[in-house]
């Protein structure tokens, strides 16, 4: 998704004619949350590979994900 610009251009978009994430229509309520926990678990997972276990934490409890 992160690389497709127009997510229309899928391949699973041909398929289903929506534009899905984890098999969800990235434009429910649903498909949004799940997209949006899945950027934020891969946002912390490079924040700490980048800065360490230490300041990913506090970056954390700054968002208040605790």
């Amino acid at each position: 998704m992160a690389h497709t610009f127009t997510p229309e251009l899928k391949r699973d978009f041909r398929k289903v004619k929506k534009v899905t994430w984890r098999a969800r229509d990235i434009y429910t309520v649903d498909g949004f949350n799940q997209f949006d926990d899945d950027m934020r678990a891969l946002i912390d997972y490079l924040f700490q590979m980048a800065f360490g276990k230490k300041i990913a934490s506090f970056a954390g409890k700054l968002r208040g994900d605790e």
